[in-house]
């Protein structure tokens, strides 16, 4: 219980500095900045911005991507939502971002999960029906067979597609719990 209530109070001594507050504000609404451009919009010198970052990171509230790049972390945000110094976009894009973790969580193969054959499958069907249509209505039996062919042609395609992206995913998935 004390070493949360000392998280806590690490994290909001961090972000009740003015300056540490402007550059989490940055953050929040570019998502990721280069410290030459946090320099830049914020005037602070190249010593103070480093030390203020020092002190964001150590408290979780902001982690550094991609070489030379800041952004937020969860916790930044919430405490930028939380202090009202977002928009309602940013607070929308947490909210996604918990539904997406919790999906995550309540079926890990979701991410890895890919239909790319769906819209072949559902032109397919609509030539079958198409075809079936023509049947009824008693027009040309070639027209009749060309559409026949091509629906089911089409909804072969987008199965075959459908597994292939299926097995992939599977050994994305496999691999990635191999890894951990």
């Amino acid at each position: 219980m004390v070493s949360r209530m000392e998280d806590m109070a690490q994290v909001f001594s961090a972000a009740a500095n003015p300056q540490r507050l402007s550059i989490m504000k940055l953050l929040a609404d570019q998502k990721q900045v280069v410290f030459s451009e946090i320099l830049k919009k914020l005037g602070l010198t190249s010593g103070n911005l480093g030390f203020h970052l020092k002190e964001l990171m150590g408290s979780r509230l902001v982690e550094k991507k991609n070489g030379d790049s800041y952004v937020l972390t969860d916790l930044g945000l919430r405490l930028m939502v939380w202090t009202g110094k977002v928009n309602r976009r940013q607070e929308r894009q947490l909210d996604m971002q918990e539904s997406v973790g919790y999906m995550d969580i309540m079926n890990p193969m979701r991410r890895f999960r890919q239909s790319p054959g769906t819209n072949m499958e559902w032109l397919g069907g609509f030539l079958v029906f198409i075809g079936i249509l023509t049947l009824v209505l008693g027009l040309d039996v070639a027209v009749i067979g060309v559409m026949l062919a091509a629906g089911c042609g089409t909804l072969a395609g987008g199965g075959v597609l459908n597994y292939l992206a299926g097995i992939k995913a599977l050994n994305a998935y496999q691999a990635q719990r191999g890894s951990k």
